[in-house]
């Protein structure tokens, strides 16, 4: 037991001593009036900046030098904070799309074909490569910065949103079916019917013994339900070939709402105040963004469906109401 406090101890020692280094040392170093924001460019940018951003690309990775030039081109841009005593190391960037519509999904920025005049700004990737600095809250002001840059350089643009992951919710869907003793408090009954009728067919259709269809408990509804993303994760295949319409409709249905409660309802305790779990919403949320919508298939690559179960997230990020916003959510127990 002495041994256990004294390595406590220790640990909140080390705790303290990072805290007054952040505070003392890397923020008045690192401060917003130093740091400088710059665009990264294919032409302009030098090789050593531009292997960075690729190597440092921890959302959507970059798989070839044409996939990067791509995302720095046609209705894309690509923004960064250098510290003037590092003038090729970004210490944050994000890539941006633009387009006339919300995005809703991957696709539909990889489609997108530049415009002139567009009228949505979409944060669809924000990378911090240097860990050391994590807590100075680069990224939110990196996300400020760009976004009154692109107002100037695009007047047309009236809404700015990301195109997020959900990092966490797999593993925390996967732990919630590893342990059924824990209840949610979610009513899945519209689901129970419909889903036990297509387990029923799987189990005809493979000739394994079944009994009579019965209610599903809300663990066995959660365990059908992570199977099925799980299983196409690892084949890479269509999530929905295998589904009728009906069917299909059923698993996004089911995957939303789910979704909609781990986004919404769970929370995990940091000191005093009850934040939301997944990193990526307490990130937006804490600068005052509003969760605007959940996108069904917003990423169906073998990764997306691994973490994410395939969906993305917009989170709104509305300039003039972002100050009350962000004061609210941080005053919320």
């Amino acid at each position: 037991f002495r041994t256990l406090q004294h390595e406590t101890s220790i640990l909140d020692g080390f705790d303290k001593l990072d805290i007054l280094l952040r505070d003392s040392f890397l923020k008045p170093v690192f401060s917003f009036d130093i740091l400088q924001l710059c665009r990264i460019t294919f032409e302009h940018s030098s090789g050593n900046i531009l292997e960075k951003v690729a190597r440092g690309e921890s959302v959507h990775r970059v798989r070839s030098l044409s996939e990067l030039k791509r995302r720095l081109h046609d209705g894309r841009r690509c923004f960064a904070l250098f510290h003037p005593s590092l003038p090729e190391e970004p210490v944050v960037f994000v890539h941006v799309g633009l387009t006339n519509a919300l995005a809703t999904s991957i696709n539909m920025l990889d489609t997108h074909k530049s415009d002139t005049e567009p009228t949505h700004a979409m944060f669809y990737s924000i990378n911090s490569p240097i860990a050391a600095l994590s807590g100075l809250e680069l990224a939110s002001h990196l996300i400020k910065e760009t976004a009154i840059k692109l107002s100037k350089d695009f007047p047309s643009i009236t809404t700015f949103s990301t195109l997020s992951p959900i990092p966490l919710f797999m593993q925390w869907l996967q732990k919630q079916v590893a342990n059924p003793s824990i209840e949610l408090d979610i009513d899945l009954k519209d689901f129970q019917e419909r889903i036990s009728a297509i387990m029923k067919y799987n189990e005809t259709k493979l000739k394994s013994s079944s009994s009579d269809q019965k209610e599903l408990t809300t663990n066995e509804i959660l365990q059908w339900l992570c199977n099925t993303l799980t299983s196409k994760s690892q084949s890479n295949s269509d999530i929905l070939m295998e589904f009728t319409s009906s069917d299909a409709t059923l698993l996004k249905d089911l995957s939303l709402r789910i979704c909609a409660y781990y986004l919404i309802k769970v929370k995990q305790n940091t000191g005093n105040k009850q934040l939301p779990f997944d990193p990526v919403a307490r990130f937006h949320l804490r600068n005052g963004a509003s969760l605007h919508s959940i996108n069904w298939m917003g990423n169906p690559s073998s990764q997306g469906l691994i973490s994410s179960g395939g969906m993305m997230v917009n989170y709104v990020y509305d300039f003039q109401h972002l100050h009350e916003r962000a004061e609210l959510f941080n005053k919320t127990p």
